[in-house]
């Protein structure tokens, strides 16, 4: 069964709450914006995504959240958004066991809250907000001029080119590509094994703060106390380290 809503109006801010199943957006060259739902036979037309459209803030919500809080079966169904020619300022999504594919876009600013599933990301983002738990994230040639990851028990790995760079890490693995030399770095672990890539660069000042666990660095620097300097030392990065271990990485 397939259920579709097509939307006129005009749309800057995009906001999803979906349980599990596939969630997949794209682009394409028509002005309005697209949603097409797809479930089985039995799926009841009363858990049919619910939306709504006010001054420009497009709201898509799953129904069957109803069904959980009840304690009843999930129906499987799945959801394929298409954004409009025009771009939107931003986007927010929350994902409880879907699975995310958002690939090419291009966004102000992106906001994901994903608890367990699958997701990856490409396109092009100005501001760029992850947070999981017990999820997987990666991404392929995706631009973001700042990002700002919040992960806990999850396996992170993103690949693309990053200015500023957040991150706040609990546990598993995090590891983050960069094409480009960050202009900031903040980084804080505990318990968890992360990686930043960066290529060969003027310089940078990094400041290490070890409570346990293991820094180690692919670039020449010389030691100031507290403080590791690559070259002309301008570029800041801060590394605190509550058990576990951070590579800072040569990006070849």
């Amino acid at each position: 069964m397939e259920h579709t809503v097509r939307i006129e109006e005009s749309v800057v801010e995009l906001s999803l709450d979906w349980l599990l199943g596939e969630v997949r957006i794209h682009h394409h060259d028509h002005p309005y914006l697209f949603i097409r739902q797809t479930t089985n036979q039995a799926f009841p037309k009363r858990y049919l995504l619910h939306h709504q459209v006010r001054e420009g803030r497009l709201v898509i919500q799953d129904r069957r959240k109803r069904i959980l809080s009840l304690g009843f079966h999930l129906y499987k169904t799945d959801v394929d958004i298409y954004l409009p020619k025009q771009q939107l300022q931003s986007i927010s999504l929350r994902c409880k066991g879907a699975n995310l594919q958002a690939e090419r876009l291009k966004v102000e600013n992106v906001s994901c809250h994903l608890t367990s599933g699958k997701t990856m990301l490409s396109g092009e983002i100005k501001h760029l907000h992850l947070e999981t738990a017990g999820g997987l994230i990666s991404s392929r040639q995706l631009v973001a001029q700042r990002l700002l990851l919040h992960a806990t028990s999850s396996k992170v790995e993103l690949t693309g080119a990053f200015l500023d760079v957040d991150l706040h890490v609990t546990g598993r693995r995090i590891q983050i590509h960069s094409t480009n030399m960050l202009d900031s770095l903040k980084s804080t672990s505990t318990g968890a094994n992360v990686k930043v890539a960066i290529p060969e660069n003027d310089g940078f000042t990094c400041y290490v703060k070890k409570r346990s666990g293991a820094f180690r660095n692919d670039f020449s620097c010389h030691r100031e106390k507290e403080k590791m300097v690559h070259k002309n030392g301008l570029r800041s990065f801060e590394v605190d380290i509550r058990g576990g271990q951070f590579l800072l990485s040569h990006q070849i």
